[in-house]
């Protein structure tokens, strides 16, 4: 898929809209629509690629640099133990990172993926951006 018709292509330019928690001149994370569990949060570049280890390296790089960035914040606001991560793109072909807290080895099961709450989404999207800006 090119970038023309990519669904966070798309997102990143606005056109749709996202509860994004943190953005920087490369990156942005959001909350996709279900969480494997609340705070489950999506990494994507904001320059379209289709698969990670395509990347240019810098661009690689900064990418993990983002992840690392977003993490700890997700854990201290989740109060999870760790930070799963998972890449498969195959679901959107648009490099993105799940970064999924975690309290056991089956957490980050994507089949226990959910809707959840309006009200609890934006808690935990404010408490992300603060932390973030912290």
């Amino acid at each position: 898929m090119s970038a023309e018709g990519c669904l966070f292509c798309a997102l990143v330019a606005g056109r749709i809209p996202a509860r994004r928690v943190y953005e920087d001149a490369a990156h942005v994370a959001f909350f996709p629509l279900k969480h494997i569990e609340p705070g489950h949060t999506l990494l994507v570049p904001k320059r379209h690629a289709d698969y990670v280890f395509d990347m240019a390296d810098a661009d690689y790089q900064a990418l993990w640099a983002a992840a690392k960035r977003i993490a700890p914040a997700i854990r201290a606001v989740t109060g999870a133990a760790r930070v799963g991560v998972a890449v498969e793109g195959f679901s959107v072909p648009h490099v993105h990172v799940h970064l999924v807290p975690i309290n056991a080895l089956n957490d980050l099961n994507p089949a226990r993926e959910q809707a959840i709450a309006d009200e609890r989404a934006d808690a935990l999207a404010a408490a992300l951006r603060a932390a973030l800006r912290a």
